[in-house]
């Protein structure tokens, strides 16, 4: 299955993402409860969180089989679904997403977000 590694969106713009933790799961775990979703920024050689720059709202398990950003579906308890509005300030940040899962490890993943032009 491909992932989509990153995102571009336009300074302010609001989308609707999605990402999968299916290959981060085991055999029969399923993801509960509800996604973490924050925004870092590479300052200076040190990551700063920006989750305050932007605005997460929706968080939650897909319910539904999906279909990613590369045409490959993402079973259902198995992806991390969340709106997304971006900084106003242009720059690369990293898009990182956590959920508890049924085995208790929690699967993490990052997506790079390119926050570029008007």
């Amino acid at each position: 299955m491909g992932r989509a590694l990153a995102w571009t969106m336009s300074p302010g713009e609001t989308l609707s993402l999605g990402v999968s933790l299916a290959t981060d799961l085991e055999d029969g775990d399923t993801l509960t409860g509800t996604p973490t979703v924050t925004l870092w920024q590479l300052d200076s050689g040190t990551w700063v969180e920006k989750t305050a720059q932007a605005t997460i709202a929706n968080q939650q398990v897909n319910a539904s089989e999906l279909t990613d950003a590369n045409g490959d579906p993402i079973p259902v308890g198995k992806g991390a679904m969340f709106r997304l509005t971006a900084p106003t300030t242009e720059g690369v940040y990293d898009v990182k997403v956590s959920c508890p899962s049924t085995d208790g490890e929690g699967p993490a993943t990052s997506r790079k977000l390119y926050v570029v032009g008007p």
